[in-house]
């Protein structure tokens, strides 16, 4: 309870011939509610209650019952809660082309450990906003289908695709690339 529970800002009011007098709203009150004024005092620890234009300052010593009984959190962790996610299958892949409605793409199953590649049509849907940007032939992804487990316990089954930001090709790396490509041509020829 605030000290000024039962305080009125400026308990005076100017009257008519310049003066100031007690308000009469406030005397009616101090009347009408004095036995919750004396209840309040008895359980607020110290207070001061305003008589007019003086404070009366107040000490009481009290056991008075708790009104709110908060639990301890001491042992509660502030750390955010853990989501634990168990990938089911895994490929790496790249696009090969793509429409307004799905992509077709290259796979390699990282899961199974195996060199030969699959070819799959995977729905636009299945990308998040940002990749769509960086949709485009020759794109390397990585493919992810598993379980996600909340902290709660909650398990629901996830698919997400997310695409490699790799560095932008050069005209050297270009230039590199088509003398290697021209090496292994002649040495196949030979």
């Amino acid at each position: 309870m605030s000290e000024t529970a039962f305080a009125f800002a400026n308990n005076n009011f100017q009257n008519d011939e310049g003066g100031t007098a007690p308000d009469p709203f406030y005397q009616r009150f101090r009347e009408r509610h004095a036995e919750r004024v004396e209840v309040a005092l008895k359980h607020a620890p110290e207070m001061t209650v305003y008589d007019g234009d003086s404070p009366m300052t107040t000490e009481v010593n009290y056991d008075a019952p708790q009104i709110i009984d908060f639990p301890d959190l001491s042992g509660i962790s502030q750390t955010r809660p853990q989501v634990i996610f168990h990938a089911l299958q895994e490929w790496e892949g790249y696009v090969l082309e793509h429409d307004k409605k799905e992509f077709t793409a290259r796979l390699l199953d990282l899961t199974a450990g195996s060199r030969q590649e699959e070819e799959a049509v995977i729905p636009l849907d299945e990308i998040s906003e940002d990749d769509l940007k960086r949709l485009c032939p020759g794109s390397i992804f990585r493919w992810v289908i598993g379980y996600e487990r909340s902290a709660s316990g909650t398990k629901k089954r996830v698919s997400q695709i997310v695409f490699r930001d790799l560095p932008a090709m050069t005209e050297k790396d270009m230039s590199e690339g088509e003398e290697w490509a021209k090496k292994i041509a002649q040495s196949i020829i030979d």
